[in-house]
């Protein structure tokens, strides 16, 4: 009896202790992402769409073949001082995050590599890969146009079976190696509170000299999670029959670029923390379109970290440092409307009519102006982050020829 007691308290003392390593480890993902987000798009009155697991998830998969010199770089860059088998803990423990929401968050999960000659996975009875396990492998021969389509079919059925159609690949080849680390990544969720399209088009201020005329939504809502601090109103509007939702951060004082220059996991998770149940709130807000592509390559240039498709270690003797071939991307895309964030591969049914009617005491909030949204729950994770500042964008993904 007492040792069962003792295996318990154990039990309980170990699973609080891994939960705050997942949180603190979340907010090391948030500020490593939010780096490259700043270093990325420094344009604050540009639009913008991230995730911030498939960016950790997409350089992990260079940080699991590292040794030596370059893993101390990578562990400095991607864990802040954390080590290797944190890191890929987190990665890990994303990736089951992702898994156990998958009808209603899609994400390629992009840690898998393939080497330069062969493409190796297997996968187990339950659909799911094990990462370590070396199995069906296939020689590649780059010169072949037609070996290489095949190869994208093939991968193309193991993301059907793994994400059952969910998810849209994003897959990259040179004339030297295969990389295969994250996919193009997008939302289908409705919202708790259905949205009606306002008829006019309303100004919305990108900056304090710059004004768009855009497409904007209403609802009035039961009871929404809100605060307001010194610099930020904060508003969490629900998804339907989920423990998610958007979170915007809407800029009290200053602009958009003050705000984001401050963000950090660390904040955004304050910002959650202090939301509270308000009841009756009138929210206006615009409807947006956004595809982003973040090149991650320039970013580890810049940090004097870049890395070979053989071997990691290798040293240009010009510069002494680290050779970058492969090119590596994380690809998002999301579109905002009265039904929710629409999935563009699933047909969208009518939300259910949860709305209420505005009264004279309903708190109103119209959003005007550039904000940060986000997408996340209250454990918190983040799943995706972005800002929109009055602009769609939705343009064709374009590559290099020595990508394709």
């Amino acid at each position: 009896m007492l040792l069962s007691i003792i295996t318990v308290l154990l039990s309980s003392v170990l699973l609080r202790h891994c939960l705050q390593n997942d949180r603190d480890m979340t907010k090391i993902q948030l500020d490593l992402a939010l780096d490259i987000y700043r270093d990325r798009f420094p344009d604050s009155v540009e639009p913008a769409f991230f995730s911030p697991f498939a960016i950790t998830s997409a350089l992990s998969t260079f940080y699991e073949r590292t040794t030596g010199d370059s893993e101390n770089q990578l562990n400095n860059l991607l864990a802040k001082g954390e080590s290797k088998e944190k890191l890929l803990h987190y990665v890990r423990m994303a990736n089951r995050r992702f898994e156990e929401n998958a009808d209603k968050v899609e994400i390629g999960i992009g840690s898998q590599h393939l080497m330069n000659d062969y493409l190796a996975f297997e996968e187990n009875t339950d659909g799911r890969t094990h990462d370590n396990d070396v199995r069906n492998t296939i020689s590649i021969d780059y010169s072949s146009d037609q070996q290489l389509d095949e190869i994208r079919k093939h991968i193309g059925e193991w993301i059907k079976n793994r994400t059952e159609h969910r998810t849209r690949n994003v897959i990259f080849f040179n004339d030297s190696s295969l990389l295969f680390s994250v996919f193009e990544i997008h939302c289908g969720l409705k919202w708790l509170y259905k949205f009606k399209l306002l008829r006019m088009k309303s100004v919305f201020r990108i900056s304090d000299k710059k004004v768009e005329k855009v497409r904007m939504m209403k609802t009035v809502a039961k009871k929404l999670a809100y605060a307001e601090t010194e610099e930020a109103k904060i508003i969490a509007l629900p998804f339907e029959s989920e423990k998610k939702f958007m979170l915007i951060i809407i800029p009290r004082k200053g602009n958009l670029s003050n705000l984001e220059s401050k963000l950090t996991g660390n904040k955004l998770h304050q910002y959650i923390k202090t939301l509270s149940i308000t009841n009756a709130i009138e929210v206006t807000m615009p409807m947006f379109e956004i595809r982003n592509v973040i090149e991650l390559g320039p970013y580890l240039k810049d940090r004097n970290i870049a890395l070979c498709d053989q071997n990691s270690d290798y040293y240009d003797n010009d510069n002494e440092q680290l050779c970058l071939q492969n090119p590596v991307r994380a690809v998002a895309h999301i579109k905002v409307n009265e039904h929710g964030i629409y999935n563009p591969e699933w047909p969208m049914t009518p939300n259910k009519d949860e709305n209420v009617n505005a009264s004279r005491n309903s708190r109103k909030i119209v959003i005007e102006q550039s904000f940060i949204f986000a997408i996340g729950d209250f454990r918190p994770t983040i799943y995706f982050m972005g800002r929109y500042t009055g602009k769609d964008i939705s343009l064709p993904i374009t590559y290099n020829k020595a990508d394709n």
